[in-house]
């Protein structure tokens, strides 16, 4: 789905672009932490190692034990992690940078997510004097900020009519030092086959949206497929709910090794604005205080583009949705059963609250038949393999960075206890629960002084 953004949200990421207030520095952290006794969840393997130590020295893993067991290394401090379980840090996949970039790191970390892809450097961004790189340095650098990857503009059409405008293309990404060259449109197949030649040529992955115009096997050699929607576009409903096609489906996009990542959240998303009820409730969530000015002046309105169409309205319009992301559920549940590499991403624009959509999003993928540890692994080490960090993040063990998340339940038992979440170790740093808030409550009052009258 597109991104809308208008001066207003520009304006707002132009006035903390520096990340001034994430910068602060924190109370320097023992340099030897032990976490006990602790359940772990490495997500390397099934299940759960209960009363375990985790020692921690200088941002690594750096030994897991029995608790039973004398602690192989003195700690400086420990951490009372009893009835708690561990877990790497949460990978958010489809995240669009829309406010305040501050504010919305303190958002994505108070939910434990330690890495983000940045789906589109949007042209808006460079009319406002906005450079996503600079934003991408920045937070790579900074305590409290999440590591950070992004994709340079969305190709469309209007930038991409030629082989000649993809061999440009890729050599413009090549020289910005993007991490990925994002599709959002559909070509020619001269075309998309230069782009995809030399992207790979030139060692950048090309990712996003299906060609919808070409056969299945030009959008499985991309690294990854945007939305599970992309299938409601390729096939018809009879096709997608005939078992023996979805499952020839899913076989073969497994096999291709291309990556998807469901993004249900933010199509259920729709249904929510469309109804009446519903859309009242979404407004009141707590969360969706913490979101900008500028998003609940486009979004949080009865004029927004979900509301103002009978598409989306009409009571058989919302039966339809509802049977849609049924639908896409049933698409989700037959691509994990293929074993096909899903990721968690939420698509983050919108009422979608950063940090707390990833959360929605990993409650939906359950929904649809996915056991709880295959959405974890989905959010953690599978993530951290597509992102090229699987050797220093994405599982709990030993020579790994310490980038964790402490939840206060099992979160095997109940989703969503990913939400209770005790603190977080990232980049040198333990927030408790406590600091967490913080973060989370500086966020609440810098909302609030968007309100007020400049």
């Amino acid at each position: 789905m597109p991104l809308q953004i208008n001066k207003r949200v520009v304006s707002t990421l132009i006035h903390a672009l520096t990340l001034g207030s994430l910068a602060m520095t924190l109370p320097l952290q023992a340099q030897t932490i032990a976490f006990e006794p602790v359940n772990v969840l490495s997500m390397d393997k099934p299940g759960v190692q209960a009363n375990q130590r985790v020692i921690v020295q200088n941002n690594k893993i750096v030994a897991i034990e029995p608790a039973s067991q004398d602690a192989s290394l003195k700690a400086d401090k420990v951490v009372n992690s009893t009835g708690k379980y561990m877990l790497p840090g949460f990978a958010e996949t489809h995240y669009h940078l829309t406010s305040s970039v501050a504010e919305e790191f303190k958002l994505l970390l108070a939910n434990g997510v330690t890495s983000v892809r940045n789906m589109s450097d949007w042209p808006q961004y460079e009319q406002f004097g906005i450079d996503i790189i600079d934003v991408r340095a920045q937070a790579n650098a900074t305590p409290l900020a999440p590591w950070f990857f992004t994709a340079g503009p969305p190709l469309e059409k209007h930038n991409l009519k030629t082989p000649a405008d993809a061999i440009a293309m890729v050599k413009y990404h090549t020289q910005r030092d993007y991490d990925f060259i994002k599709v959002h449109d559909d070509f020619s197949a001269d075309t998309y086959l230069t782009l995809l030649r030399h992207a790979e040529q030139a060692n950048i992955a090309v990712i996003g949206h299906a060609q919808r115009d070409l056969p299945l096997d030009y959008s499985l050699r991309l690294k990854s497929i945007a939305h599970i929607e992309e299938f409601i576009y390729l096939y018809s409903k009879e096709q997608l709910n005939d078992d023996a096609f979805l499952q020839q489906l899913a076989k073969q996009i497994k096999d291709s090794g291309v990556y998807l990542s469901p993004t249900l959240g933010t199509f259920a998303l729709i249904a929510r604005y469309a109804d009446d009820k519903r859309f009242e409730q979404l407004k009141n969530r707590p969360e969706t205080a913490l979101l900008a000015q500028s998003n609940l002046q486009q979004w949080a309105v009865d004029n927004n583009s979900y509301r103002q169409k009978t598409w989306f309205t009409a009571p058989e319009s919302l039966e339809r949705l509802a049977g849609e992301l049924k639908l896409l559920q049933r698409i989700t549940l037959f691509m994990h059963n293929a074993e096909v590499p899903l990721m968690v991403g939420s698509d983050t624009y919108g009422l979608q609250v950063p940090g707390f959509s990833l959360h929605d999003e990993m409650q939906l993928m359950h929904q649809s038949g996915m056991p709880a540890y295959d959405v974890l692994k989905a959010a953690t080490a599978t993530s951290a393999r597509y992102l090229g960090r699987y050797a220093i993040a994405g599982t709990i063990s030993v020579g790994k960075n310490a980038e964790f998340v402490l939840l206060n339940s099992d979160p095997l038992a109940d989703i969503n206890n990913t939400r209770d979440i005790s603190g977080v170790m990232h980049k040198g740093q333990w927030l408790n629960r406590a600091e967490l808030d913080k973060l989370l409550h500086q966020v609440e009052v810098a909302r609030r002084k968007e309100k007020q009258p400049q």
